[in-house]
């Protein structure tokens, strides 16, 4: 019998279907019950279980219904594929409880990580931001809010041009577009942003243009703060171009060349010192430039430098030129060394001191022509210590002072200086050292060791000798005696030739002259002038007589100064005029020596006809009075139209002698005078001091 089984929409032995078909069907390689693949979700597989199952029991209710043999025998197919559904129920329902438990692990790991991820992106020690393609910031940590001053609600929402300067808005918009056209490329840049407090900062962004899984472009980008490293670089940079500057323009050559002595590199400076061009330079080595004789010494000098014996050296060698001629150069190198402290060059300065050995050398020959000179000088040289004591003393101060050398060495010249001259001298010596004076010149005398008494020039100056610490006296002794004599002599000729001779002729003159005006009016007048002039010319003709004699004797007769001064006064009276007045106090003329008096009478003489020839004057006295215990005070004054004396004026021989005068005979020569209130020589002799 046939009959029909119609399952449910879910049998799988199809609908309508003969059981013996079905029965066949069971017979099948393909099984009954599809396995899940990855097609079909866990909930699927459970879905069609629970279906097949309500069929196969519906099958089961028919079969057992059923008393023939084909009923049982399916019953019996039944029942096997209904427990085999069972097993594969309880997979599933295993399965469907591991999904569960796995997703409820994958969930808490993913909230974990969410947790994770948002701690470190707002922590982390870089700036990020999500923008829009319009420059919309979608979100930023608050790393970045707190870089820029902000919190992060206050930013998000806003334009980031916001925190850019505006003349940099231009260009942020344009690397946005930028990074929106070429999605999940990365884009690299440095620029400023400004925080909230108006402050700039240097920041270098990383940014990459993305869509999210909505289809939305985003831009990503990553700020870190750089303005340290920018500030460094900005000084790495002045220094590197302020060290440049240097090497162009520095006023000596600079050299860098490597461990093997090959030229790296160097400045205009050492390629005009050495004449070759800076290609030239690089294609040579330090070894080739320097001289054979120098170059054994250097090669030890780098080779302690590049052990680190030493920080650096400096020597002087000689170096080839390109016209192959050999310069003196002063040399100083030192070593660069890597990070890890490898010798990596040398870096040497060079200078041209070619024309310092040379004026160095001239300086040693000179120096030898002038040991020979000082030896052989035809004048007594000799060089002092601070404490007096002779350290050298040539051949011709020797022959003067008639003293060897050996005994003259260590001591002062206190052994060879006459006594009334040694304080004058010491005094000097001592300003000398002192820093008072730089040199002096002194005329003294020298008691040769056989008691004979020259007169010597000394000119004495500073000087240097090595290793003597300290000024050193250079002194030159010349003897004077003939000259000194000579010259007192001449001087004094002079003198009196002025003081004497020529003011008694100009006093004669003046009678004459009177007796001539008078000689209409008053021919008894006329004739005492003229007696007057004719004694003065007889007086005239006997000081002559007296001065050649004196000349011839070579000294100084004592005189009256008393009727000396008489005769003076009465020589300067005049038609018109009375004689000058003349006043000595007691005992004054018994403190003045023969050749104070004729010091001083002669600076009367010259006061008196001064002031007759310039002066004007009505009224003229000489006066002698006493100064102090032991001095004395000589006054020659006029009332005569006087003068400014700090003027400048013509000078003559007048008032140099007088000046010279009282300085040979110790005394202080005074001039005063104002105009229209006369003028007036004071001579102020102290005994003392003279």
């Amino acid at each position: 019998m046939l009959a029909a089984y119609p399952f449910g929409p879910g049998n799988p032995f199809g609908i309508g279907y003969p059981i013996r078909q079905a029965a066949d069907a069971s017979d099948m390689e393909q099984p009954m019950i599809r396995q899940s693949d990855s097609e079909l979700s866990a909930a699927t597989d459970f879905q069609l279980l629970l279906t097949q199952l309500t069929g196969l029991r519906r099958a089961m209710e028919q079969a057992a219904e059923s008393d023939d043999e084909l009923g049982r025998s399916l019953y019996s197919a039944l029942h096997h594929r209904m427990q085999d559904c069972d097993e594969q129920l309880a997979r599933v329902i295993g399965h469907v409880e591991h999904n569960l438990l796995q997703q409820e692990t994958i969930a808490s790991a993913l909230h974990e990580s969410e947790h994770r991820y948002r701690s470190l992106y707002d922590n982390n020690p870089s700036m990020y931001f999500t923008l829009s393609p319009d420059g919309l910031i979608l979100s930023v940590n608050n790393y970045g809010a707190e870089q820029l001053g902000y919190l992060p609600q206050h930013l998000i929402g806003r334009s980031v041009l916001a925190v850019f300067r505006p003349e940099d808005h231009e260009t942020v918009l344009a690397q946005i577009g930028v990074c929106t056209e070429s999605l999940d490329k990365l884009f690299e840049w440095e620029i400023q942003k400004i925080r909230k407090d108006g402050t700039a900062f240097w920041v270098k962004e990383r940014a990459q243009g993305i869509l999210d899984r909505t289809g939305r472009t985003l831009v990503l980008v990553v700020c870190e703060d750089v303005t340290a490293r920018r500030v460094t670089e900005d000084i790495v940079r002045e220094s590197e171009e302020r060290w440049k500057t240097l090497f162009e323009h520095a006023g000596v050559g600079i050299a860098q060349w490597s461990l093997g002595g090959q030229f790296l590199c160097v400045n205009p400076c050492l390629c005009k010192t050495l004449g070759f061009t800076s290609t030239a330079m690089q294609s040579l080595t330090f070894q080739e430039l320097t001289h054979p004789d120098d170059l054994p010494v250097n090669l030890r000098y780098l080779d302690e430098l590049t052990a680190g014996m030493v920080a650096s050296f400096s020597t002087e060698q000689r170096c080839r030129r390109s016209d192959d001629t050999w310069i003196w150069v002063s040399l100083t190198v030192s070593l660069a060394r890597t990070a890890s402290g490898a010798p990596a060059y040398f870096i040497a300065v060079v200078e041209d001191v070619s024309e310092r050995k040379r004026a160095e050398d001239a300086l040693r020959a000179s120096e030898l022509l002038l040991q020979r000179f000082v030896s052989e000088a035809p004048v007594g040289l000799v060089i002092l210590d601070s404490q007096r004591r002779l350290l050298t003393a040539n051949k011709a101060f020797c022959r003067l002072t008639g003293h060897a050398e050996q005994d003259l060495l260590g001591r002062t010249y206190d052994l060879y200086t006459h006594p009334d001259d040694l304080a004058p001298n010491l005094k000097l010596t001592d300003e000398f050292y002192r820093g008072i004076r730089e040199d002096y010149t002194l005329e003294k005398r020298y008691i040769r060791k056989t008691g004979q008494v020259i007169w010597v020039s000394v000119k004495a100056t500073g000087v240097g000798l090595p290793n003597h610490p300290g000024p050193l006296l250079l002194a030159a002794v010349q003897d004077i005696t003939d000259q000194k004599r000579a010259t007192e002599e001449r001087e004094r000729f002079s003198q009196d030739l002025h003081d004497n001779i020529l003011q008694s002729l100009y006093a004669v003159g003046m009678q004459l002259e009177a007796s001539k005006l008078a000689s209409g009016k008053s021919p008894r007048r006329a004739k005492i002038h003229a007696s007057q002039a004719i004694d003065q010319l007889n007086r005239l003709v006997s000081e002559v007589r007296h001065f050649i004699a004196l000349l011839n004797r070579g000294g100084s007769a004592k005189m009256d100064l008393r009727e000396a001064l008489r005769q003076l006064v009465s020589a300067f009276s005049t038609a018109g005029h009375r004689p000058p007045e003349l006043e000595i106090e007691d005992g004054v003329l018994d403190l003045i020596t023969t050749e104070q008096a004729e010091q001083l009478l002669n600076i009367a003489r010259e006061a008196l006809s001064n002031s007759v020839r310039h002066a004007k004057a009505t009224h003229r006295s000489v006066r002698l009075s006493q100064l102090g215990a032991s001095g004395m005070r000589m006054q020659v004054c006029d009332d005569g139209i006087g003068f400014v004396p700090k003027l400048k004026r013509k000078q003559g021989h007048g008032l140099v002698n007088m000046a010279a005068r009282a300085k040979k005979i110790g005394a202080r020569l005074r001039l005063t005078s104002k105009p229209d209130q006369g003028t007036c020589i004071t001579v102020d002799l102290s005994q003392t001091e003279s």
